[in-house]
């Protein structure tokens, strides 16, 4: 009975009407379970909106994200340039590697 929803005060209630020793079931227990499938009924009404919010919920922070992605790689092609690194001129000594002290030369 726990199993199918049933708290132990509602099982105690309806225990007279399942017990062999009586003549078979009663009205008392027939109107436990019709109520029990009316509780049941009930939750599972609740649970649906509830999944149903929270499905809308990730959709929408799933399409939220993907827009993010996309203005962000947008936003990263179009300000690629190609970087080089800058070539120094010693006076009048041409190139000098970068990382290399300019004034080494002089």
């Amino acid at each position: 009975m726990i199993a199918t929803g049933y708290s132990t005060r509602e099982i105690l209630a309806i225990v007279p009407c399942l017990e062999d020793a009586n003549s078979g079931p009663c009205e008392g227990a027939v109107a436990g379970l019709e109520h029990k499938l009316q509780q049941i009924d009930k939750l599972l009404t609740e649970l649906g909106e509830r999944r149903k919010a929270v499905v809308e919920r990730l959709t929408s922070l799933k399409a939220s994200l993907a827009d993010q992605s996309k203005a962000s790689d947008l936003h990263n092609e179009s300000h690629s340039t190609s970087v080089s690194l800058p070539h120094r001129v010693s006076a009048g000594r041409g190139r000098v590697p970068a990382g290399a002290d300019s004034n080494a030369h002089r």
